[in-house]
């Protein structure tokens, strides 16, 4: 999956606005650092950001992003701790972005040698409506993980689409969020990919819509749309037997091209009777 991805742009964009609304850090400016990749340790989930404090402190803020989460991550936290306090010389403050429930989350490892604390954010414990109505833009993408999320999902597509941002930012935005529904819900995901594709196909980040399927799955939805919409007026205008309805449908399932469906659509809301309809679909074909 490419969530990490996705959170990655969102953190480019909005990091600033993340550690002060969700880990309650007061952040004056932040940078996310591009990290070399040259040791396996490096993972695509890591992402430093070095951040200077309303207070003046210099200090690296480590995210961890978790779709679930895995009994071995305090472990791997520490260690990504470790190799970048090695690298950049600063303090360093460890935060965990979990989206969904699940497992025994804890915010402290301990062994023999070591107690380590560090921050756990339950994103899917946040209240999606109080951040649609009164939370930054940039956080918006984060609506459908929350609290009661999936329902307000199209709301906040609404309100990024209607904002002041920059197109190219708005397009990023509306991107990352139908990514990150497409954890709660497939369709879902489609459902915001059909209203805003035009938008979206700005964003660099949509070729990740394309490796997720979520563009094939929009349009296998509209087609079978399409495919239904023809049959069910056919059925209302014109009465055939359930065995011939039943025939046609089937051919129908053999188009698949959306255009050749939708001209179908329309002769199915012009033809005086059946026949009609089945003269025409044989002369076309079953392409």
């Amino acid at each position: 999956m490419h969530y990490d991805i996705a959170l990655k742009e969102l953190l480019r964009h909005c990091g600033q606005a993340i550690l002060e609304h969700l880990v309650g850090l007061p952040v004056q400016t932040s940078t996310l650092i591009e990290v070399p990749q040259e040791t396996t340790s490096v993972r695509r989930s890591d992402f430093p950001l070095r951040v200077t404090t309303r207070a003046g402190e210099e200090l690296l803020v480590l995210v961890e992003l978790q779709t679930r989460w895995q009994a071995d991550m305090p472990l791997r936290l520490l260690e990504y701790r470790a190799r970048h306090m090695l690298r950049e010389k600063v303090d360093a403050l460890s935060v965990v972005l979990l989206l969904r429930p699940g497992g025994d989350v804890r915010d402290v490892y301990e062994d023999r040698e070591v107690r380590y604390h560090y921050r756990v954010v339950k994103v899917y414990e946040a209240d999606a409506r109080e951040v649609l109505e009164r939370g930054p833009v940039c956080l918006l993408p984060l609506v459908p993980l929350m609290r009661e999320g999936e329902s307000l999902a199209q709301d906040a597509d609404r309100r990024i689409y209607e904002s002041n941002l920059p197109r190219p930012v708005k397009a990023d935005m509306l991107t990352i969020l139908t990514l990150l529904s497409g954890i709660v819900s497939k369709d879902l995901a489609e459902v915001l990919l059909y209203r805003r594709r035009d938008i979206m196909i700005e964003s660099p980040a949509y070729e990740l819509i394309k490796r997720e399927g979520i563009e094939e799955g929009l349009k296998e939805g509209l087609l079978r749309a399409r495919r239904e919409d023809i049959s069910a007026l056919l059925k209302l205008r014109l009465s055939p037997p359930p065995e011939e309805l039943e025939t046609i449908a089937k051919r129908l399932e053999h188009i698949t091209d959306l255009k050749r469906l939708q001209a179908l659509l329309i002769l199915a809301a012009q033809v005086s009777n059946i026949e009609a309809f089945e003269a025409a679909l044989e002369t076309e074909g079953e392409g």
